[in-house]
């Protein structure tokens, strides 16, 4: 799918993070116009801990990235859910 493929080179692991080797999975909901466009994002799930080093950054990130996507247009505004996992290999 486009959309992974997409996320996966978008994702930058925040320094910070990456350092504290902190991880998690973080699931957004979008909100979708009528021409495919996210027009809102809000995130509804995190696994990072809530103290963890670089976790604002990514999760401020999860949401730039999942803005920037593009969906086929439909007759109707749509909600999408999707996840980024940032995870250290």
């Amino acid at each position: 799918m486009a959309a992974y493929t997409y996320i996966q080179r978008a994702i930058l692991y925040p320094i910070t993070a990456l350092r504290a080797g902190t991880e998690g999975i973080v699931k957004v909901r979008l909100f979708v116009n009528s021409d495919g466009q996210v027009i809102q994002t809000e995130i509804i799930e995190s696994t990072i801990p809530l103290n963890a080093e670089g976790r604002d950054i990514m999760l401020q990130q999860a949401r730039l990235i999942m803005k920037g996507l593009q969906f086929v247009p439909a007759t109707g505004a749509t909600e999408e859910e999707l996840g980024i996992n940032y995870r250290i290999q």
